[in-house]
């Protein structure tokens, strides 16, 4: 004897793909994201191009010192012992070529990718120079060469380090441009509606149709933009997760369009629903005198308040779940038995049936099964549209 029930309605396969056959994109993303990339790339780059130019600059750098240094690998034992003969030139030629290898090791940012490392070079290198010093030439040339060969070691490894971080500094970079550009193509979309009456169009926001998805991922983005700005602190594996998740990012903003268009839809679908619901129970001779959207919100529920002649109300409620799936609520506010409840809500289930919509059974809704009339606090639509309760 419920004056409350509860069906679970949903628009068929075949009819959601109808009704999102009738609307199309006037430009397709790709074309929007062209557009976005030419009109702000200059403004977009402005953040990274002095990083990128400064690191461009000390690539081109070290390049010309390596190219020096390496130049004497294969005769510079040879060149030495050839041209001096006593110990304390060799061990100052030696001295001074380690010298010159940790300079070239200076330029890299060996403390970001080898920590440490260089520390312990230049130790070995007073040592080194503390044995010329106190004329212990052999000591001084053994040690020079030996720290001349770990400075070449470790200037190579700083290089490919070096070269792995610029990149992915330039991938990341540029993927985060391209994401920018997106989240800005992504902000107002042309739609085109097939109707009766030809095409319409509509220019749609789909941040609100998304319900916040947009700037939820404009926020990542532009994070991510933060990090990338911080030159001296991201390391490479940073840059990494920036470039992976960039890929799931594209996607995401790219879907927005289409989740939006369903979005519109659905609203529409739900209030093609209550006016089926009206002129079903138009038959039993109730007129609608109420109607609106939760909160004055067309993604929200759609409520309906319809009366008859004797002053009896039924108000239905249908809102949106899951998976294109509504909740149908219907209030009964009058004294008629369950059986005559049954025929009036046959008749709405019917009708919605009749176009495409399935219906789960109606059952009383949980607790209520000894409450002949509806919860009263939804005939309140002042309320509704004007509050977050409801």
């Amino acid at each position: 004897m419920s004056g409350q029930k509860v069906s679970y309605v949903q628009i068929t396969d075949q009819e959601y793909r109808k009704f999102m056959n009738t609307a199309r994109e006037v430009e397709n993303i790709d074309q929007r994201l062209q557009y976005q990339l030419d009109r702000q790339e200059s403004h977009l780059r402005s953040d990274f191009n002095n990083q990128l130019n400064q690191t461009k600059e000390k690539i081109k750098y070290n390049e010309s010192r390596i190219n020096r240094l390496d130049n004497k690998v294969d005769n510079l034992i040879s060149t030495i012992e050839q041209r001096e003969s006593n110990k304390k030139a060799q061990a100052n030629m030696w001295l001074d070529e380690a010298k010159d290898a940790l300079k070239a090791i200076d330029s890299f940012r060996h403390e970001k990718f080898c920590p440490n490392e260089y520390a312990k070079l230049k130790y070995k290198l007073s040592i080194s120079q503390m044995n010329y010093d106190n004329e212990v030439y052999e000591s001084s040339i053994s040690s020079s060469q030996i720290l001349w060969q770990e400075a070449s070691d470790l200037k190579h490894k700083l290089q490919h380090l070096e070269d792995e971080w610029n990149h992915c500094f330039e991938e990341a970079t540029q993927s985060n441009i391209k994401l920018i550009a997106l989240c800005d193509a992504q902000e107002i979309v042309k739609l085109a509606f097939d109707t009766d009456n030809g095409d319409k169009e509509l220019e749609i926001d789909i941040d609100h149709w998304s319900k916040g998805e947009l700037t939820y991922l404009k926020g990542i983005v532009n994070q991510e933009k933060e990090l990338l700005g911080c030159i001296e602190n991201i390391t490479t594996d940073d840059l990494k997760v920036v470039l992976k998740n960039s890929i799931k990012l594209e996607e995401d903003i790219k879907v927005l369009t289409e989740k939006a268009k369903e979005a519109i839809i659905l609203s529409q679908h739900r209030s093609d629903m209550a006016n089926d619901i009206v002129e079903s129970l138009d038959q039993s001779g109730f007129e609608l005198v109420e109607s609106c959207f939760k909160n004055d919100d067309e993604r929200e529920s759609v409520h309906l308040k319809l009366q008859n002649r004797s002053g009896d109300e039924v108000v239905t409620i249908i809102t949106p779940m899951e998976n294109r799936e509504n909740k149908l609520d219907i209030h009964f506010f009058d004294d008629s038995d369950e059986q005559f409840k049954q025929t009036r809500l046959q008749s709405m289930l019917s009708r919605l049936q009749d176009n495409g919509v399935e219906c789960s059974q109606p059952q009383c809704a949980p607790g209520t099964q000894f409450n002949n009339t509806g919860d009263e606090k939804v005939r309140d639509f002042y309320k509704l549209q004007n509050s977050s309760e409801g």
